[in-house]
Order: structure tokens, then sequence, then C-alpha cells
């Protein structure tokens, strides 16, 4: 089911920000395995969007290539934390207000106190296009690189790359 407010609040931020985007609605996906075919229709990079913690509870959002491998306890290391690790499926509603499967960068817009740092991947071509799920899992929007880190930015989550 779409929440429609949490929709407008989205398509206003990115019309304030200027921010390009096309949209392909799809069946409802919740994993990158259900995602394959949908994968084929989009231009650039589709990532993997996890919702992590540390030992001290602190949140971050993930953003990384499928082609990256990625150790917990080395990108813990990487970032200066400890004890990484994915939170619980249910963490995506309470702290995001977003169905299981969207964690991504739009669902920043439900972090008003910028708790969630956002992690990027640096092997996601800069010049190229990204694409997230718009707060929802029936749909696919593709936006740049750029305006992703735009959006984040506007958002006043911190962003870290690894």
């Amino acid at each position: 089911m779409v929440d429609t407010q949490l929709d407008a609040n989205l398509h206003e931020t990115l019309t304030r920000l200027d921010i390009e985007n096309t949209t392909l609605e799809h069946e409802v996906i919740t994993t990158m395995e259900q995602g394959k075919e949908i994968m084929k229709k989009l231009e650039g990079v589709v990532p993997i969007n996890l919702l992590l913690k540390d030992n001290n509870d602190d949140l971050y959002l993930m953003i990384r290539q499928m082609s990256t491998q990625i150790k917990f306890k080395t990108l813990s290391k990487k970032i200066g934390t400890k004890g990484l690790q994915l939170t619980k499926r249910s963490a995506l509603s309470e702290i995001l207000s977003v169905p299981e499967g969207c964690a991504t960068v739009f669902a920043l817009l439900n972090d008003p106190e910028n708790k969630i740092v956002v992690l990027v991947d640096d092997t996601i071509p800069k010049d190229g296009k990204v694409n997230f799920h718009p707060l929802r899992n029936d749909a696919t929007m593709t936006i740049s690189y750029e305006d992703m880190v735009k959006f984040v930015e506007d958002c006043g989550n911190e962003i870290r790359y690894f």
C-alpha cells in the first residue's frame, strides 16, 4: 500500500532540488533475486541497500554495488566503529517508516534527526545513474549519482565512502 503523504513528500523534495528522475512501476519486490528481471529494464547501478547498526546502536545506510563484497568487521574498522551488523527487519518500518526492501536514500526523509550515516560504495560510477525504491517496493526510481548525493546532503545526513 502506498502512503500518499510520503509519496508526495518525496516528489516535492525531488522537485525542489530539481532532481530529474524516471520511475518504473512493477510488482512488489523485497529481494534482489525477485528484481532480476526488473533490473534489465533500468539504466545504471541497482545497488544493494542495507540498514546497519553498531555496538552503540548508531545507524548506517549502506549503499553498495552487488559485486562489492563486504565483511562487516573490515567495514567497521574502516569507518571507525565496532560490531557493525544488520538491523532487525522490523527496523525498516520502526525507524524509516518504509516496507521491507525499501532501505534507500529516499527513506532518509523519515530520519528528521539525521541519525543515519550513509555509507556509499566508492566503486559506484559517479557519472552514472543509480536506482532506488521510492519509499515503496512496487516501483524503482532512477536518478543520477550526483543527485543522490544532493538528496542525502539536503536531508542533512552524513555521507562516508568506503
